[in-house]
């Protein structure tokens, strides 16, 4: 099928889709998520240093950092990303009014993170300035070469966004930051949602197609933002604090998208060149999965050594203090327990203070056990609270699926083994879209 013919048998679907999407959004305001009580007067000509970020008490790793400045600098670039995906659908009938739309949401998105970083200085804004001025001059982006590729590359750049956006937040520490974060990401799931239902659709209409335009988008993938300054750079960063990484990537992207909700291994009315770009799938998305394996591996044995590291050196004054009571009252099994509880926590915040609730609970354990059954306390925490595949519970793929289903099973398990752990679930409910 041509473009055209394609777009007129998928007007009723956009039309659905659409319609969905208006529903299911909600009115949201870039300036009521902004501190700006923690504004104040640049210098002009001030070099920014560390110390002038105001956190709330808390601070950014360097790759944080690198992970704020390039999500920032990819939303700045949205003409770019209008004139291409207008280019594709057209701007008449209700094509050119999801674009519309959709340019619109995601226009709030570069505000509200911009406004955050400007008002608690966080980043550097003289960097940040200068590196919007030469993404946006270069205009660069990727560009899909067919209407087919475009649909399969949207349905996987906006979950790969909003996953990125995710762990950002989740490791930003400041409770304002981390709720701009799960703003953008709400809009990102429903935009998400309506591109990889979209992409489904076009299966159904013309499977070959679809199936070439698979193939050549999961081996050629490209996040946005390789304009940016210093791209690779901040990319090894973002990777290396597990933001948005080759494991990721697979198991959170490809593996949810392609295989389960494209069941690209199974789509059937295929031949000739479809049937081949079939099989050249399935066999890299093998590979990617062994890649991803060997990657999750590597990153074990480096957080493995960095904990031993971290046993060697002397706990933070106060710091276990601040957790779990009184560390004077702690005997040193159970002051080690802390020291690993405190190192996985800055390792993931993924759980945060909730994670370091069930590992006090272990505490009274380590009084009575050597120090390798500790720590075997700990590491069979962390791993129940990981999926099968050593990564925390995937995103939403559904709207409000989550809170009933993958959520359900660790909440039950949480119960069970702490007693009251309290989950933090309110970015899961506003990522589905709705209430429970």
């Amino acid at each position: 099928m041509n473009d055209q013919e394609i777009l007129f048998e998928l007007t009723p679907v956009v039309e659905q889709l659409l319609e969905r999407h208006l529903e299911t959004t909600k009115e949201w305001f870039p300036h009521e998520h902004v501190p700006h009580a923690r504004g104040r007067e640049f210098a002009p000509g001030h070099q920014w240093t560390e110390a002038d970020a105001d956190l709330d008490g808390h601070s950014l790793t360097p790759e944080v950092r690198s992970a704020l400045y390039v999500n920032l600098l990819t939303e700045d670039n949205l003409p770019y990303y209008f004139r291409t995906v207008e280019s594709l659908f057209g701007a008449d009938g209700p094509w050119g009014t999801w674009v519309r739309r959709w340019t619109a949401e995601e226009g709030r998105h570069a505000m509200v993170i911009y406004g955050y970083l400007a008002a608690t200085r966080a980043i550097d804004l003289v960097e940040l300035e200068r590196g919007r001025m030469a993404q946006v001059s270069l205009g660069e982006t990727p560009n899909p070469e067919s209407l087919h590729e475009g649909f399969v590359y949207l349905a996987l750049q906006e979950l790969a966004t909003r996953i990125s956006h995710r762990n950002t937040g989740l490791q930003m520490g400041d409770p304002v930051g981390y709720d701009v974060m799960k703003r953008v990401c709400a809009d990102e799931n429903l935009h998400q949602l309506f591109y990889r239902d979209l992409a489904a659709a076009a299966v159904e209409v013309d499977p070959n197609a679809m199936m070439i335009a698979m193939e050549k988008q999961v081996r050629t993938f490209a996040m946005p933002g390789t304009g940016i300054p210093g791209f690779e750079a901040h990319s090894k960063r973002i990777a290396k604090a597990g933001i948005y990484d080759l494991q990721i990537h697979h198991e959170q992207i490809l593996a949810p998208v392609v295989l389960r909700q494209w069941d690209a291994g199974n789509i059937g009315g295929l031949s000739g060149e479809g049937a081949a770009a079939q099989e050249k799938l399935m066999k890299r998305m093998a590979t990617s999965e062994r890649v991803a394996k060997r990657y999750g591996e590597k990153r074990e044995r480096e957080q493995a050594e960095e904990l031993q590291d971290a046993l060697a050196a002397p706990a933070a004054p106060g710091r276990s203090d601040a957790v779990c009571g009184d560390e004077a009252s702690i005997d040193v099994e159970q002051r080690l327990l802390l020291h690993v509880g405190e190192f996985f926590v800055e390792q993931d915040r993924l759980l945060g203070r909730d994670l370091v609730v069930g590992l006090c609970v272990v505490v009274a354990l380590a009084s009575q056990e050597p120090q390798e059954a500790v720590r075997g306390h700990v590491a069979g925490i962390r791993k129940t609270v990981e999926d099968p595949n050593r990564r925390f519970v995937q995103p939403s793929f559904e709207l409000g699926e989550v809170r009933i289903g993958q959520v359900g099973e660790l909440g039950e398990f949480a119960l069970a083994q702490f007693g009251e752990l309290a989950l933090t679930l309110d970015e899961v409910a506003e990522c589905a879209g709705r209430g429970v």
